[in-house]
């Protein structure tokens, strides 16, 4: 498919053809265009009096989640940093009436550049004294000196 024929250049024809009378075969010399596209830019002219086709539909599909849903999106993982695809998903449905699929929720927070979240949370039974304690108590020993086994060992 060819690019589409830039505004200016449409502007022109209409131009060279209406007000310079020129004939068409001048007008795909100078424009360096093919003949229907000519008659296609002229047509719509006489018919709609602009360049474009004001009935033509926008090209691809209709997006799912308006700006209003993205922002509700971002809210969300502002309050809640560690939330689920589904629990998104689940808001989405229930306070915005909106429904969509796990995959449009991926794609759309990899354009809002929220993939791979880093959360770090500290342990909840972590205690800074009994660490340091621990490291002061190992550290008299060397590295060759200790074995560690975890619950599957």
């Amino acid at each position: 498919m060819p690019a589409p024929t830039p505004a200016a250049l449409r502007e022109r024809i209409i131009v060279w053809y209406h007000e310079l009378q020129m004939p068409v075969e001048q007008i795909v010399t100078l424009s360096g265009i093919s003949p229907t596209t000519v008659y296609d830019i002229l047509r719509l002219y006489d018919d709609f009096g602009t360049i474009t086709n004001p009935l033509a539909l926008p090209h691809g599909r209709r997006r799912q989640l308006s700006s209003v849903d993205l922002l509700f999106i971002n809210g969300l993982l502002d309050a809640h940093p560690t939330i689920y695809l589904d629990e998104i998903q689940e808001s989405l449905s229930c306070q915005r009436d909106v429904e969509v699929s796990l995959a449009t929720l991926s794609r759309q927070l990899r354009c809002l550049c929220a993939t791979n979240k880093a959360v770090a949370r500290e342990a909840s039974e972590r205690d800074e004294l009994l660490r340091a304690t621990w490291q002061g108590e190992i550290s008299q020993f060397h590295s060759r000196q200790l074995v560690f086994l975890d619950e599957a060992g």
